[in-house]
């Protein structure tokens, strides 16, 4: 998979004053690939903001074998022994992977799920026991979870998220 390079070797928007040793993952599907910079710019360039991300992956890997899984447990283990892991962002188009039936966006727009687990009512559930799991992984290491559902894609939020982050002293 053309991914594995970026385990090792993500993206990284680096702090305006040279890099830190803490540094805060961006995790996600493309979603998180589009708000890479706003996020790096939010944060007025103090902290190094580090991008594990691809399109169409999410960020799932606690009961899956796919390409993305594999991706995205590489890249925490190797986050996680190697970086000073200070918050985890999560953000993805979560609407398509958690749930089993297409998505309507509007009565002319119909979106077809992605639920990496299947298409039946049934693998909701799993869908939705994976997001715990993903949020439990990172919290049982002691690392915060910034949490993003689906989000209009014009950066008009991301200074709330921002502003909600420093309540949590990130």
């Amino acid at each position: 998979d053309a991914r594995n390079d970026f385990v090792e070797h993500p993206c990284v928007y680096p702090a305006a004053t040279g890099a830190k040793p803490e540094k805060i993952l961006l995790i996600g599907d493309s979603h998180a690939q589009v708000l890479h910079y706003d996020v790096s710019s939010s944060l007025h360039g103090q902290e190094d903001v580090v991008l594990y991300a691809g399109a169409s992956c999410p960020p799932f890997f606690g009961g899956l074998e796919t390409d993305c899984a594999t991706f995205h447990r590489s890249s925490a283990t190797y986050a996680l022994s190697h970086y000073a892991v200070k918050a985890v962002v999560l953000t993805a188009r979560w609407s398509v992977y958690v749930r089993a039936d297409d998505f309507i966006a509007r009565s002319d727009i119909r979106i077809p799920s992605r639920n990496p687990f299947g298409h039946q009512v049934g693998d909701l559930s799993k869908s939705q026991d994976e997001l715990r799991w993903l949020i439990d992984y990172w919290l049982g290491r002691n690392v915060p979870v910034i949490f993003l559902t689906d989000y209009p894609a014009n950066g008009k939020d991301i200074g709330k998220m921002v502003d909600r982050a420093k309540k949590f002293h990130l």
